[in-house]
């Protein structure tokens, strides 16, 4: 499923990113636990229930357009600048 995994692949950019910034998520957190430390954003919330649904339930459809989901994906990791990531107080 293409857009499950571009969802999957922008879970783990959007990660990578925040572990290099300091804000990375430990083992057992799960996403949407991990994403309260990250900046409160409705594109950011979004963005982590398509992640968690193309990981845990991929057989799922989206109900999104694949234009609507690459600008959701870049609205969510340019709210996760890797500059704002490393800012003390990120999630304000």
């Amino acid at each position: 499923h293409v857009v499950g995994a571009r969802s999957l692949l922008g879970g783990l950019l959007l990660e990578r990113r925040a572990r290099l910034a300091g804000q990375g998520r430990t083992q057992v957190q799960t996403v949407r636990q991990w994403a309260t430390q990250l900046p409160n954003d409705t594109a950011l919330s979004q963005f982590v229930q398509l992640v968690e649904q193309a990981a845990y339930a991929p057989a799922l459809p989206i109900n999104m357009e694949k234009n609507e989901l690459h600008a959701l994906c870049e609205s969510a990791l340019r709210v996760c600048s890797f500059r704002r990531l490393s800012q003390p107080g990120v999630r304000e």
